[in-house]
């Protein structure tokens, strides 16, 4: 069990420090973060770092999404993910 608790910790920390790296980005490139409540475009900085940091927050906010869930439910999500691929595909 613990281990499960240290991992969660992990990937917290993985997330804060991608947040951090993603913010630094926009920083310094003069750029405010994008928000939902504003749909304008805006030109997102493609760095090789930008582009590194978004990659692992989504993977780890859907490692620790899957921890903290029941079984279950993230087999049943990846199923339903898996099934509409499929009935993309046929387009």
């Amino acid at each position: 069990m613990e281990d499960a608790f240290a991992q969660a910790d992990r990937l917290v920390e993985l997330i804060t420090s991608s947040v951090n790296q993603v913010k630094e980005v926009y920083r310094s490139s003069k750029q405010t973060l994008p928000v939902l409540d504003n749909p304008d475009e805006t030109t997102a900085p493609m760095s090789s770092d930008f582009r590194t940091a978004l990659r692992t927050l989504h993977g780890a906010c859907s490692q620790l999404t899957s921890l903290l869930s029941p079984p279950a439910e993230t087999v049943s999500l990846v199923c339903s993910r898996f099934i509409e691929t499929l009935g993309q595909s046929n387009l």
